[in-house]
This record gives structure tokens, C-alpha cells and sequence, in this order.
């Protein structure tokens, strides 16, 4: 391959390099490291709803106790998609990291020795800001250490640790649990993200871009390009970003060269989307109780339904470069909106029943994935943890209104039909603002680095 440069033979943009650069067995090393670091605290995200029943029963705890528990860290996520993501575009994806996963470690790990509510409280709403800064953070690293062909399913690989961290780390609990308490749940969280934590003190890198814009005369940027997979001659000696620098605040820069529209775009589709997922995993199982089905077969339907959104994010992941952005996303928010409406109008003893259930996962929860690729990918490097954070934590605010639109829905009058066919709404939603977006802001995920 030829390291594209400028006139001068000395001087590597690395944007255009790392773009097309063959990458190399440590590029992908690195993306697993990431996806490692998802899996964690995917787990630590869902541990306080491991814990809670048996924190509940022991502590006597009231039920609007139990739901500000499980809350607290959604609240905390969502000011850090805020407040703190911004930091891993100002101060590097590597302490951004590693800041966060010692947070979580030690937030999550304290939790098992909290004397009581308002400790317990404030120790998930501290991990809570570490996951919203970890999230956006590892996504973007992930992204920038591969090809722009690798891209978007360098994202999806990624964002697909978090569920089977909670899915695989659920089990794991599950057995802690019998022998040795809730404290078992949260000491699981933080040994398992300090171990990722130690492993990342050594290993983990500086984003190249990252590098190339803030810190380009420093010995760790060729050798890292080397690792990565991409060859520079012995005598370079200047590295640069081809694209031009920002040249603003972070979260004003979401909103200039033209991008208003397109984020005030994907900021609604993230509310639709999010708000369509946290639904059906908040309330599919009493949906499906309500409806004649066993709680424990509705938990099995649950993990299931979990299980093939991850299925989901891959196929999705995998087809968006070929087919493009608009028609993944259009295509999975249109077969959204009829699965749900045929499973709306399916017994849950009808044969087939699972597997129609399994279907509509995979474009419900894998359409979230895709999104979150795509937002990554329209926004240049110098933004990109700040656009990834935003669009998140509008999202998460869907994520939030969740639950209490489902109670509303679902023990209203008891229906299945409309409890099951109500996540109709934002999946058509999504559907419409993504044809506004396409129509007012095509979507191109070559556009940019």
C-alpha cells in the first residue's frame, strides 16, 4: 500500500491512512480489547437489577426505593453523555478510558459494602457516570484503530459486548447469588472492570487521529501506525490530519457546516429507537405473563429476544456499507413496525410464536447498533466522542421515559395486542425522520474520518 502524503515525502496524514491501510493482527487485538471492555461494563449497566430484589428483601426497601436504585445509573449515563463525553475528544480516548473504567470499577465494587440506601444510591449514580463516559469513548477508539471499510462493523462488534455482558454476567450472578449474596453481584462488576482496567494500563492505545490533531511529534504515533498496519518510510517525520480542525467548542461544532439538521435528525431517531428497545426489555416479560405465558418461559423469551438483537446488529452491521445507511436503517425501522404488528396479532401459544419474537429482535434491537455506526461515522474525529455522547444520552432520555409509558400502556386495560403493538409508534417514528434526514442531509459514511 502507498501512505498517502502531501507534497512533502516526509509528511503522513494519518486520517487517509489509517482509512486505507490493510490492518494488521494488533489492529484487531485492539478492537477485541474494546469489545472486552464492553462486555464489562455492559455487565456493571444491568447489576443493580440482578441485585434488587434480593436488596429489597433485605433492606425492606419500598418499590419507589427499589425503581430510584435502578434509575440512578440511567440518570447518571445520561448527564455524562452530556457533560463528560466531551472529554475523550479534548483530553484522548486513552484516559477518557481508563477514568472511566476506574470509576465503574470502584463504584460498582463499593456497592457490595454500601451500609444503606443513600450510600447504595450514590455509588450507582457514580458508576453511572463512568459507563456514559466509557461508552461513546470505546466506540469511537474502536472505530479510528480500523479501515473506513471496517467502520461500521467495528462499532456494531463493540456495542454488541454490552448485551452479552449483561446476558453472560446475568448468568454468571445468577449462580454467585445462591451461595454468597447480593454483595456477590457487585464485586463480580468491580474485580471483573478492574481486570479490564490493569489490562488496559499497558496495552490500550492513543487514538491515531487522535494523536495526529493534538500530539503529532510524539514517538508513540509512527510506532503505533507501524503496529496498526500502516508502513512509513524511515524518514518520515511529520504526521497530520488532512481533514481541517474543528476550530470551536465541541458541542457548538454539532451544530455548524451544515450539520444542524442532520443532528437534531439523529437525535430524534435515538429517542424513537432507544425508547422502542427499553420498552420491549422493561416490559416483554409481564406482557407476555399477562398473556398465559410462564414467568419463567417469559424470562427465557426475554433472553432470547436479547440474544437475537445481538444476531441482529451483526447481519445489519455487516450489510450497511454495501447497501448504505439510509437503506439498512429505513428497511429495519419499516420491518419493525410489521413484525410488531404481526406479533401483536400472534397468541403467545401460537406455534412460531418464539421465532417471530427472535425475528422482530433482530431489527428492533439491531437497528440500534447500526444507528450508533452511523452517528460515529458522519462526525469528524475532533468531535466524534462529543456527537456519540449527545446523540446517546438524548437517547438514553427515551430509554428513561420507557418505563413509565409502559406502566401506562400495559396496565391499562390489560390488552396484549395494544401492550405488545405499541412499540409501532416510535419504530414509525424513526422511519419518518430517517426519510426526512435522507431529504434534507444524505447520509454518506465516506463522507468523513
Amino acid at each position: 500500500m502507498t501512505v498517502p502524503q502531501s507534497s512533502a515525502a516526509d509528511r503522513v496524514w494519518v486520517d487517509e491512512a489509517v482509512g486505507q491501510m490493510a490492518p494488521s493482527p494488533y489492529a484487531y487485538a485492539m478492537v477485541a480489547l474494546c469489545a472486552a471492555i464492553g462486555i464489562a461494563e455492559g455487565y456493571d449497566t444491568q447489576l443493580m437489577a440482578f441485585a434488587a430484589p434480593l436488596v429489597a428483601r433485605e433492606w425492606g426497601l419500598s418499590s419507589g426505593a427499589v425503581g430510584a436504585l435502578l434509575a440512578a445509573s440511567i440518570v447518571a449515563m445520561v448527564l455524562a453523555n452530556f457533560v463528560l463525553a466531551p472529554l475523550g475528544d479534548k483530553w484522548g480516548r486513552r484516559p477518557a478510558i481508563l477514568g472511566a473504567l476506574a470509576l465503574v470499577a470502584a463504584a460498582s465494587g463499593a456497592g457490595a459494602f454500601a451500609p444503606d440506601f443513600g450510600w447504595l444510591l450514590a455509588f450507582r449514580a457514580l458508576a453511572g457516570l463512568g459507563l456514559g463516559l466509557a461508552f461513546p469513548t470505546v466506540i469511537a477508539l474502536a472505530m479510528e484503530l480500523m479501515p473506513r471499510r471496517l467502520h461500521a462493523m467495528s462499532v456494531v462488534v463493540v456495542g454488541c459486548g454490552y448485551p452479552i455482558g449483561g446476558a453472560v454476567g446475568g448468568l454468571i450472578a445468577a449462580g454467585l447469588i445462591d451461595d454468597h449474596g447480593y454483595p456477590a453481584v457487585f464485586l463480580l462488576g468491580g474485580f471483573a472492570t478492574a481486570a479490564l482496567f490493569l489490562l488496559c494500563l499497558p496495552f490500550l492505545p492513543e487514538s491515531p487521529l487522535w494523536l495526529a490533531r493534538h500530539a503529532p511529534q510524539r514517538p508513540a504515533l509512527p510506532r503505533l501506525l507501524a503496529r496498526l498496519g500502516v508502513p512509513a518510510s524511515p524518514g518520515t517525520s511529520m504526521f497530520g490530519i488532512k481533514a481541517p480542525p474543528v476550530g470551536r467548542s465541541s458541542v457548538a461544532a454539532l451544530f455548524s457546516d451544515g450539520r444542524r439538521a442532520r443532528t437534531l435528525l439523529m437525535w430524534l431517531i435515538n429517542f424513537a429507537n432507544l425508547s422502542m428497545v427499553y420498552y420491549y426489555i422493561i416490559w416483554l416479560p409481564s406482557i407476555l405473563v399477562n398473556a398465559g405465558m410462564t414467568p419463567s418461559s417469559a424470562a427465557s423469551a426475554l433472553a432470547m429476544f436479547s440474544g437475537s438483537g445481538v444476531i441482529g446488529g451483526l447481519v445489519l452491521g455487516a450489510l450497511l456499507r454495501r447497501a448504505g445507511p439510509a437503506r439498512v436503517l429505513g428497511g429495519a425501522y419499516g420491518a419493525a413496525a410489521l413484525f410488531i404488528l404481526v406479533l401483536a396479532m400472534t397468541p403467545v401459544t401460537a406455534d412460531g410464536f418464539l421465532a417471530l419474537l427472535a425475528v422482530s429482535a433482530t431489527v428492533t434491537i439491531g437497528s440500534q447498533f447500526c444507528l450508533t455506526a452511523v452517528v460515529n461515522q458522519y462526525y469528524p474525529s475532533d468531535i466524534r466522542i462529543t456527537a456519540a455522547g449527545w446523540a446517546g444520552g438524548v437517547g438514553r432520555l427515551g430509554a428513561i421515559a420507557a418505563p413509565a409509558i409502559g406502566a401506562a400502556i400495559v396496565h391499562a386495560d390489560g390488552s396484549y395486542w395494544i401492550a405488545i403493538g405499541a412499540g409501532v409508534v416510535p419504530a414509525v417514528v424513526a422511519f419518518l425522520t430517517l426519510i426526512i434526514l435522507v431529504f434534507a442531509a444524505p447520509l454518506n459514511l465516506d463522507e468523513r474520518q
